[in-house]
């Protein structure tokens, strides 16, 4: 009853959204285990383990519909008299409503319900960090209002991208050691996908509020043009408001593609080029 009167708030803001294929929401003090119930037999990275990221909920697809699971903190937060607590919480729970309507309108366009951002060819190395722009992107765009704290991921990006950016850096030094191509890739690969994932949140949040990086937290953005990142941000800026206003124009999921660019411009700020090579990739050390 409760998850219904804000799925219906929402709809009130935002038409389009179509909670329909919300089919269980799971509250549980042992978070990390509940999701891992949840996602079943899937592949599942889960929560995040970087710097920064303090999972209180996640929303997992399956043939069925979505689940959402949700710390019981949440539960608390969102009774509690703190007005800051029950905000942060309120938010909470309208991002994970806006991931569960993302993955219904992706799905009704063919996508497998279970990966709803195909993958081929040079894509495949990026696909994961894509769904993962995108899809914060989208979520808190639509969830945002009031309740929102505008100052929480421009933070975000100024706490994690300098230690992402590090920690690529040494192990490509660790590379030139013990020459395993595929684990420089993994490691690599988990960074810029954590990377891309702070850019939708903070690209969501801004878009929202009609404004830009520059104008919101010039200091962020010249943190980001530090590292070399703030061409990657840009273009995923712009592909990310491009996305979204062609969305009613979506044939098909493929669509998320157009994220391709920007995710790779990221992966080469952190020193890594990947070029198409058979049905595989070449990696240049920049």
């Amino acid at each position: 009853m409760f998850m219904q009167l804000y799925a219906c708030l929402q709809q009130f803001e935002h038409p389009s959204l179509d909670f329909a294929d919300l089919k269980e929401i799971i509250v549980h003090r042992d978070y990390e285990s509940a999701v891992r119930a949840a996602a079943g037999g899937a592949n599942h990275r889960g929560p995040s383990k970087e710097i920064g990221a303090d999972s209180m909920a996640m929303t997992l697809q399956g043939e069925d519909g979505a689940r959402i699971v949700f710390h019981q903190s949440l539960g608390r937060a969102l009774a509690s008299a703190d007005s800051a607590y029950h905000d942060l919480a309120h938010g909470i729970v309208l991002h994970e409503l806006c991931h569960v309507s993302d993955y219904s309108f992706r799905k009704s366009l063919g996508a497998p319900a279970t990966d709803p951002c195909p993958a081929d060819g040079l894509y495949s190395f990026f696909a994961a960090a894509a769904e993962s722009l995108w899809g914060e992107y989208f979520a808190n765009k639509y969830s945002h209002g009031p309740w929102s704290d505008p100052a929480v991921e421009t933070s975000l990006l100024k706490d994690t991208l300098p230690e992402l950016r590090r920690q690529v850096d040494e192990a490509i030094r660790e590379f030139r050691s013990h020459r395993d191509i595929r684990r420089l890739h993994q490691l690599a690969e988990d960074k810029m996908r954590f990377a891309a994932q702070c850019f939708g949140y903070a690209a969501g949040r801004l878009d929202a509020m009609n404004t830009t990086l520059d104008q919101h937290a010039p200091e962020t953005a010249e943190l980001l043009n530090d590292l070399g990142l703030l061409d990657p941000w840009n273009s995923s800026f712009l592909s990310l408001k491009m996305l979204d206003a062609a969305r009613s124009e979506w044939k098909d999921a493929g669509r998320l593609k157009a994220l391709l660019e920007p995710c790779s411009a990221i992966m080469r700020a952190f020193g890594l080029r990947y070029r198409a090579q058979g049905t595989g990739a070449h990696i240049d050390l920049l």
